[in-house]
């Protein structure tokens, strides 16, 4: 049983060998088979893709003439593109300044009816006072005018007579308002004119006239030089009638007259008991004269400031002048002198009292004024919404 059972093993292991040998025969052709398919799948795939670029190729060629056409028409619209771009930047420039342009303009619109606003506002103010001013509020304006026109005279023209009249028209407009407010106004103004009225009169206008008359006359005057140029004219002698019978010795007297009258005309001899005055050359006649006029000018701007000592002194020296350089023996210079010491007489220095006392009253009357009409005003305010609060309650019962 065991050789039995061995040789049956063994034909069963003979067996599996042969069946695995066919089966490695099987698989090997079926390998081969297989790589025969694949390589005609390649060499058709190969063939497929060969066709295709080809294909690709001839298709590239025909359609490389479009390429350069879109890429020519490419260019040319980045060129019109960049110029477009270009004329927005500039369309964009133009609109920022037309902006600024605008925007200024915008403001200055602005400004414009923002001061035609304060304008209208400032008119409407005016108009409201116009509105609440009385005939009264009128002639107060007047007398504060009158009054300022005072201080002005007495301070500027120190004309005391004009001030008076002012001050005395003024006082007449507030005794025809017949306001009693005004009492303390009336007297303020009694004190100034009381005041300027004691001070005593200076005719300034008169004192300038005379001056200017002095000095329209200083260029007809007469220098010194020029008298006694006019007193040293020689007057000619005749020569003595000579003898027709002696010629010779007429001849020679003759001569010797023409020489003696020559030798006399070298010398000439002044007698005076005054000093010796000193003459002016003529190139400075005309400094003379206009320093002269210098003088009565000066004279004439501290009368008008009431400078005493310049006063004096300018005319004192144009007295010393004309007695100097011109001829003092004419009546015109003599006449001159004489006005100009009467002119050194007066006293023009003055202290005018002004008008302030007037126009303090006048303020301070005016604000009390103002005062009770704003309080005034205010009573009747609260006076007309009381009312009006006490009729709202009655119309709404009703209702």
């Amino acid at each position: 049983m065991s050789k039995q059972h061995t040789t049956d093993h063994h034909d069963e292991i003979e067996d599996a060998t042969i069946v695995d040998q066919q089966t490695f025969v099987s698989a090997d052709t079926a390998a081969k088979s297989v790589s025969n398919r694949t390589a005609v799948v390649a060499v058709i795939i190969a063939i497929i893709a060969l066709f295709a670029s080809g294909y690709s190729t001839w298709v590239q060629w025909q359609q490389q003439p479009m390429f350069s056409q879109i890429s020519s028409d490419s260019q040319a619209a980045k060129r019109s593109l960049s110029t477009v771009n270009k004329r927005l930047d500039g369309v964009d420039k133009s609109l920022t300044v037309g902006q600024k342009n605008q925007q200024q303009a915008t403001a200055l619109h602005n400004t414009a009816i923002k001061e035609i606003n304060q304008r209208l506002a400032s008119n409407s103010r005016r108009l409201a006072l116009v509105a609440n001013t009385t005939t009264d509020d009128w002639q107060i304006a007047e007398v504060e005018y009158l009054l300022r026109l005072a201080s002005q005279r007495l301070l500027i023209a120190k004309d005391s007579r004009t001030a008076l009249n002012l001050l005395a028209n003024a006082d007449a407009i507030l005794v025809s308002l017949a306001d009693p407010s005004w009492l303390d106004l009336r007297t303020a103004i009694a004190a100034d004119r009381l005041a300027i009225a004691s001070i005593d009169q200076l005719d300034v206008d008169g004192l300038f006239l005379r001056l200017a008359a002095i000095n329209a006359k200083i260029e007809s005057l007469p220098l010194l030089r020029s008298r006694l140029e006019q007193t040293s004219v020689i007057t000619p002698v005749e020569p003595p009638a000579s003898d027709e019978a002696m010629p010779v010795m007429a001849s020679l007297q003759q001569l010797a007259w023409q020489t003696w009258q020559e030798l006399k005309t070298l010398v000439v001899v002044h007698s005076s008991t005054e000093p010796v005055k000193p003459l002016l050359p003529p190139e400075q006649h005309y400094y003379l004269r206009s320093n002269l006029r210098l003088l009565i000018n000066q004279a004439q701007l501290a009368l008008i400031d009431s400078r005493q000592p310049s006063y004096q002194y300018s005319l004192s020296q144009a007295v010393q002048w004309l007695n100097e350089y011109f001829a003092a023996d004419d009546a015109l210079i003599s006449a001159i002198v004489v006005e100009l010491e009467q002119l050194m007489k007066h006293d023009i220095s003055r202290a005018l009292p002004g008008v302030e006392q007037s126009l303090i009253a006048l303020k301070k009357t005016h604000k009390q004024r103002q005062l009770a009409v704003k309080l005034s005003t205010e009573n009747s305010a609260v006076q007309s919404s009381s009312k009006t609060a006490e009729k709202l309650p009655a119309s709404a019962g009703k209702r």
